[in-house]
Parts: C-alpha cells; sequence; structure tokens
C-alpha cells in the first residue's frame, strides 16, 4: 500500500495541473486599470463652482500635455475625464473609471441622463475600432466640438496627448452624449409664499403683508 504522504503528493499535482488545465481553457480578457494623475495637471486654471465651466477649463489647461508628461501609463481618455471631475469637485456626479462603457455607466448610475442635444460640459463618446470619451467643449451652428486625452493615434499612451478643441464627427462616429448630474452650488430660485391680514382692502387702511422663501 502507499502511504499516506506519497497519496497527499500525487492529489496536490494534479490539482494543480487540473487549476492550470482550466485557467488556460478560459477567453483572455481585457483589464483596463484605474490611474489617477490629477497631481500632475496645470494648474493655471480657476474655479467658478460651475460644473461644465470648470471641468472645461481644467481640460484646457492641459492641452499639449502628453501622457508622460501626466503620467498616465494606460489608454487614459476615461482617466482624464475623471481626473477633471476631481479637480473640479465633481467626482459625484462623475465617479472614477479608466473603462469608457464602465464611466459612462456610473455617470448614468449617478443621476446622468442621455441626451441627443448636447452642451458645454457633457459627455461624448465614440465607439469605433476602440472605445473613446471626450468633454464637450461648445455647440456652434449644430457642430459639437470636444476636448480630451490620449488623443494624437501613436499607439502608445505615454506619446498621446491632451487634443485642443476639435470637431466630434472628426474622430469618428458618436455613440452617445451622456449629462452628468453636476452639483449645483447656486441655490435655485424660488416664488415666496406672501400672506396678508385682510382678505380685501380700503383705501387708507393699514395692511400687514409677511412673506416666506426657502432656500
Amino acid at each position: 500500500m502507499m502511504n499516506n504522504k506519497i497519496i497527499s503528493s500525487i492529489n496536490a499535482v494534479f490539482i494543480t495541473i487540473l487549476v492550470w488545465i482550466t485557467f488556460m481553457s478560459l477567453p483572455m480578457q481585457s483589464v483596463k486599470a484605474t490611474q489617477t494623475r490629477k497631481d500632475n495637471f496645470n494648474k493655471s486654471y480657476s474655479l467658478t463652482g460651475n460644473g461644465p465651466t470648470d471641468m472645461l477649463s481644467i481640460a484646457f489647461a492641459q492641452v499639449g500635455k502628453t501622457g508622460n508628461d501626466l503620467g498616465y501609463s494606460e489608454a487614459w481618455c476615461a482617466n482624464f475625464v475623471s481626473d477633471c471631475a476631481d479637480l473640479a469637485g465633481q467626482s459625484q456626479a462623475i465617479p472614477r473609471h479608466g473603462a469608457v462603457s464602465n464611466l459612462r455607466d456610473l455617470v448614468i448610475s449617478a443621476g446622468g441622463s442621455y441626451v441627443t442635444s448636447p452642451i458645454p460640459g457633457d459627455l461624448v463618446i465614440w465607439k469605433n475600432s476602440i472605445s473613446h470619451v471626450e468633454i464637450v467643449s461648445k455647440v456652434e451652428n449644430g457642430v459639437v466640438y470636444s476636448i480630451g486625452g490620449n488623443n494624437g493615434g501613436t499607439g502608445n499612451p505615454k506619446t498621446n496627448r491632451v487634443a485642443g478643441e476639435r470637431r466630434v464627427t472628426s474622430i469618428g462616429t458618436v455613440t452617445c452624449y451622456v449629462r452628468p448630474n453636476y452639483s449645483d452650488p447656486i441655490p435655485k430660485l424660488v416664488t415666496p409664499t406672501i400672506n396678508t391680514d385682510k382678505s380685501y382692502y380700503v383705501v387708507g387702511e393699514t395692511v400687514n403683508i409677511s412673506w416666506a422663501a426657502s432656500p
């Protein structure tokens, strides 16, 4: 009879081989990491508290910078948008993710919405051979423009750059526009509630008026 140590060793080898075969039979998965490089951003911009305005101010301040300048080492268009959102104080509206489709889904889950008539600050997403996301910068005479990172077509995220404002149609076929649920630091205007102490008025009488408004 074989002793227990030999049997245990044979079982261990068999299990190892089985696990290896199972792993090798799985389809290869494309992994997208999430990188934040906001500390390397050019800080020559001013924040206003308006989400779309601040997102664009931050993005435009980085035009011409390469992935190597900013410190990205993977496809970084989604990471660039997330870093702009962090610096603009809009990370709740645009939760961080390095994959375009996941970023889109997180923005929708955070209260964002799909739109067909984009405005500055919306996100524009393309799907050609690869996915790509940028920030809508302006709409002029019906033409939509955007700005974003990981552009240049060099094939290397370190040498790709932040491109300046361009027509979205020059990049490829747009899949969708997404409007983030930007936080608004400015209180919304409300109609005050007005009350008086009389239901009808006589000339010369005193009328007491009170009102309330919130916020």
